[in-house]
C-alpha cells in the first residue's frame, strides 16, 4: 500500500514535469519570458521520480535479500554446491527431485533449490508491486522512458549483482552444485521474465557465473589460464608505467594474451564479466583445484 501510494506521487510528479515542458514550449506569452521556462522545475521533478522508482526497486531487492538469508548461509552453500553426492542423470539432479511447479502461474517452473522457494515467492510479489505502484506513472504520454521498466531493470541488475556475492564468491561448486545454481538464475530469470523483455540481459553477469561455474574442466583450465596470463601482464604494464621493455616481444605477449581471453568470451557468451571476475568466479570451482 506505502509503494502504490508512493508510485502515485511520482505519477503526478511526472504529469506536471510533462505539463510544465509542453506549457514553457508552446505558450506565446511564456516564450517572450525566455526559452526553457520551467526547465529547472522540471528536471528537479525528474529527478524525484528517479529517485522514488529507484528507491522502490530497492524495497523488492532488500525484501529478496532477507527473505534469502538461509538460502545465502554458509551450511547451505556448502551442502547444496559443493557436494556432490549422487551422480548426474538426464533431467534431474541426482538426487530424485521433482519439478516443483509454480501453481500461481506468474513465473517460470520453480526447479530451484527448496531453500530459494519462499525468495522467489517475495520476489515475485515484489516485482508485482513495481507494477502495481508505477503503472500510473508510465500513463503519462511524455516520451520519456517506462518506470515500471527501469525499476524492473534496476531490480535485476541488483538481484545479479547479489548472487554473485552471497553465492558465486562464497560457495565452492562441484559438478552437481553447479547445475543446481543454474536452475536457480533460471527460476529467477523466469520471475523476472514475467515483467521484462530479454530479463537475460539484465542478469547477465550472474548467467555468465553460471556458464562458467558449468564448462568442461578442460576448458575451464584453459580460460582459468588466459585470464590470468592477461591479469599479469595487466599488472605488469602498470607496474612499469606502460613501457614495455624488450621490445616487440612483449607487446606480442600481450596481444596474444588479450586474443586468447577474447576467443574464449565469445566462444562462451561471456562478455559482461571482467577478466578478475572471471578468474575469480573460477577459483569457486572444486574441479579446478581452488574452491575447496
Amino acid at each position: 500500500r506505502g509503494a502504490v501510494h508512493v508510485g502515485n506521487c511520482v505519477a503526478v510528479a511526472r504529469r506536471i514535469a510533462s505539463a510544465l515542458r509542453e506549457r514553457g514550449e508552446s505558450d506565446a506569452g511564456l516564450l517572450a519570458l525566455g526559452p526553457d521556462l520551467f526547465r529547472d522545475q522540471a528536471v528537479c521533478l525528474d529527478a524525484f521520480v528517479d529517485e522514488w522508482t529507484g528507491k522502490i526497486a530497492d524495497t523488492c531487492v532488500d525484501a529478496f535479500n532477507r527473505s534469502a538469508a538461509m538460502y545465502f548461509g554458509g551450511v547451505h552453500l556448502m551442502e547444496r554446491f559443493g557436494k556432490d553426492r549422487d551422480k548426474l542423470t538426464p533431467g534431474g539432479d541426482g538426487e530424485g527431485e521433482a519439478k516443483k511447479q509454480d501453481s500461481r502461474g506468474d513465473g517460470a517452473d520453480a526447479d530451484a533449490s527448496p531453500l530459494l522457494l519462499n525468495p522467489l515467492g517475495v520476489l515475485r510479489d515484489g516485482l508485482n508491486v513495481i507494477r502495481a505502484a508505477l503503472v500510473a506513472a508510465d500513463g503519462t504520454n511524455d516520451g520519456a522512458t517506462s518506470c515500471v521498466q527501469a525499476a524492473t531493470r534496476r531490480a535485476a541488475a541488483a538481484v545479479s549483482k547479489l548472487l554473485i556475492a552471497e553465492v558465486v564468491y562464497c560457495a565452492s561448486f562441484t559438478e552437481l552444485g553447479a547445475v543446481r545454481f543454474q536452475r536457480d538464475v533460471d527460476a529467477i530469470a523466469g520471475a523476472f521474465g514475467v515483467h521484462m523483455r530479454r530479463a537475460g540481459n539484465y542478469l547477465g553477469p550472474v548467467r555468465e557465473c553460471a556458464v562458467l561455474l558449468r564448462l568442461d574442466v578442460s576448458v575451464a583450465r584453459v580460460f582459468a589460464a588466459a585470464v590470468d596470463a592477461s591479469l599479469s601482464r595487466q599488472a605488469s604494464n602498470s607496474n612499469d608505467g606502460g613501457f614495455k621493455g624488450g621490445g616487440g616481444t612483449n607487446t606480442n605477449a600481450g596481444g596474444d594474451d588479450a586474443r586468447a581471453v577474447e576467443r574464449l568470451r565469445e566462444d562462451h557468451g561471456v562478455h559482461r564479466l571482467t577478466d578478475a571476475q572471471i578468474a575469480r568466479v573460477l577459483s569457486r570451482r572444486r574441479d579446478m583445484g581452488r574452491g575447496g
